[in-house]
Order: C-alpha cells, then sequence, then structure tokens
C-alpha cells in the first residue's frame, strides 16, 4: 500500500499532496530537507519518515522545538503510519491517506482556481425566498466574510540576533 501526505497549506484551503515513493524523507526547514516547509515553528530538521522492511512508513522527531504529534500524540519514539492518522509539525497539520494508482489527476492550484471561476460563472446563482425581494426583484444573500491570511513574520538567517 502507498501513502500520501495531505499537507493544507493556508486558510484558502490549498492543499499539497506527497506521495510517498522513497525509502527515507526528511521535514524541516532547510533547503536540504525532501520536504521543505519555510515556516517559523519548523525546525530545521523537525522529522523523518522511514520505510521498513515490510512496506510500513515509521514517522521521528529528530528533536524539534515544537514537537510532532501522531493523532494529537506527541512523539517520544518511532511510531507507524498508515491511512488516517493525522500529523502535526508544530502546529502544521498533515493528513496520511492511502494512494492508489487509479487517483485522479493532481491538477496544479493555478488551474483549480481557473477551474472554480469557470464553474461559478456558468452555474446559475442562487436566488433568496420572496422575503429576500425588493421592489418586486429577488436579490442573492451577500456572500459570507473571507478570513485573511496574515503571512506570520519572517526574519532573514543572515540577520543577527540582538541581545533583549
Amino acid at each position: 500500500m502507498r501513502l500520501k501526505l495531505s499537507i493544507t497549506k493556508s486558510v484558502d484551503g490549498d492543499v499539497f499532496e506527497l506521495i510517498l515513493k522513497k525509502a527515507r524523507y526528511r521535514i524541516g526547514r532547510r533547503f536540504d530537507n525532501d520536504l521543505r516547509i519555510k515556516e517559523t515553528y519548523i525546525s530545521a530538521y523537525h522529522s523523518e519518515i522511514n520505510l521498513d522492511d515490510d512496506g510500513g512508513y515509521w514517522l521521528s522527531d529528530c528533536g524539534s522545538s515544537n514537537g510532532t504529534f501522531l493523532n494529537g500524540v506527541r512523539l517520544e519514539e518511532p511510531a507507524k503510519i498508515g491511512a488516517g492518522d493525522t500529523i502535526k509539525f508544530g502546529i502544521l497539520k498533515v493528513r496520511v491517506e492511502e494512494h492508489t494508482d487509479t487517483m485522479p489527476k493532481v491538477v496544479s492550484l493555478k488551474e483549480r482556481r481557473k477551474l472554480k471561476k469557470k464553474s461559478a460563472a456558468t452555474s446559475p446563482q442562487p436566488v433568496a425566498a420572496a422575503a429576500g425581494s425588493r421592489n418586486g426583484v429577488k436579490t442573492t444573500p451577500p456572500p459570507p466574510p473571507r478570513r485573511c491570511h496574515v503571512p506570520p513574520l519572517r526574519r532573514s538567517e543572515s540577520t543577527p540576533r540582538t541581545p533583549t
């Protein structure tokens, strides 16, 4: 059985998927990791996923500051992962899912946005009930308010820290 990691990257719900094919994946903030997550709450070398001889994947923490959690429990030693598990790297949540070769083609985020716009333009807009009409003209309800995503502050790694 092949597994994949589904990582939700932002408030908009953009999902990045990593299909586990190699024997080892290093996860962290540094450029030489297999899965690089450029967030301040991720350690340089945060955690690692390894394939065992039986075809199962094991997750281990590499001494990270904010921890690696499997199904809500902080890892103290390597643990086996499988479809349906939830991993947290600091505050980033990742779902572990089963991957089959018959899955639909992955569409890039840019293409997905284009498809959403296209389907929204062609689909009929819902109208409010008669109670929501004004002057005999039916009105559509306002869209729900969007939550704003505020990116975390980033400090250049070359900038020296000043003592406080």
